[in-house]
């Protein structure tokens, strides 16, 4: 459905979103996608609100905007989570207030000694929730939203939470395609915040490509060498 490397294509009226012609085109490509995904589900999903601590685990793509997203919702303590330490650098630089390079058991123990032993209020899994989901869970406090961005293969057809475990602690696992908003409201919303500064896109671009080099960034993306890389016509 979507001709990602094409030169042109042919689409229905119902899926143009017109933007202003002075908008670079890589940079709407952007708020096309990964930022609406990360952005909304902090935002529109999880309904972050002043003063709240939030878990990002993986902070590509998808997590780097979550960050973003806590941050304009005014969340008081974001924590990035990756294994990548450079991403957990840049991470900093888009609002994160804590890095943590671990996963597994080690992320979940990290989480709840930043936190007092209570937990974050909004944990966010944006990749592979079959290893991360558990522990981000274990990471969120009593009564807590976990938000899923990531998607899995459709081999994967189940998640690891103990029934009693989800039962006593009354946590919320929830999943959010695309920002859980519509993109007519989205990519306006958030060209209009990147034009009074408070929405960084171009910080996102880490590595523009040409399309005959679409190999090379595939293996970056597969190395966790960008947050975006950007194929440029």
């Amino acid at each position: 459905m979507i001709g990602g490397f094409c030169e042109y294509t042919v689409v229905d009226q119902a899926s143009v979103v017109v933007i202003e012609r002075d908008i670079p085109l890589d940079l709407a490509g952007l708020v096309a996608c990964g930022v609406p995904a990360g952005v909304g589900a902090a935002r529109y999903r999880a309904r972050v609100k002043p003063g709240d601590s939030v878990l990002v685990v993986g902070v590509g793509g998808d997590g780097m905007n979550v960050v973003q997203g806590a941050r304009l919702c005014g969340a008081s303590q974001i924590i990035a989570a990756d294994i990548v330490q450079a991403k957990l650098d840049w991470a900093r630089d888009f609002g994160a207030t804590h890095g943590v390079k671990a996963e597994g058991e080690a992320l979940t123990r990290e989480v709840l000694a930043l936190t007092g032993g209570v937990g974050v209020q909004h944990a966010f899994v944006c990749i592979d929730p079959a290893t991360t989901l558990l522990p981000a869970f274990r990471a969120t406090a009593k009564a807590g939203n976990v938000v899923v961005t990531a998607i899995t293969p459709d081999t994967v057809t189940e998640i690891k939470i103990p029934p009693l475990e989800l039962f006593v602690t009354q946590k919320a696992i929830m999943g959010a395609v695309y920002g859980f908003a519509s993109p007519r409201l989205q990519i306006p919303e958030l060209l209009a915040l990147y034009r009074r500064g408070e929405l960084k896109l171009k910080e996102l671009i880490t590595q523009t490509y040409s399309l005959d080099d679409i190999n090379r960034g595939y293996a970056d993306l597969e190395a966790g060498k960008n947050i975006r890389g950007v194929i440029a016509f």
